[in-house]
């Protein structure tokens, strides 16, 4: 099983309230799950923009690289996500 920080779970599932809620809660959106994404990855690989957008007002730092050195906005554009990428750029 792959632990995972709660900020990071929250984001890839889509959970808008409890990635609120955990920032709330001071949750780190800049940790990193054993997997290596931060909460931003995981919101932009499943394209949940609302999530992005409040990670980002929340200081996620859009040039995290993953160990391949992939960033958010790599992982967006392999997505063809516009919004994403807007966001992002």
């Amino acid at each position: 099983m792959i632990e995972t920080n709660e900020v990071e779970y929250w984001a890839a599932l889509g959970y808008l309230d409890k990635v609120q809620e955990s920032i709330a809660t001071g949750c780190n959106v800049n940790a990193r799950g054993e997997s290596g994404y931060t909460a931003l990855h995981a919101a932009v690989v499943n394209e949940h923009a609302a999530i992005v957008r409040l990670l980002l007002e929340f200081g996620a730092a859009p040039s995290a690289q993953l160990e391949s050195g992939e960033t958010p906005a790599d992982l967006a554009r392999l997505t063809d996500n516009k919004e994403i990428i807007e966001m992002l750029s």
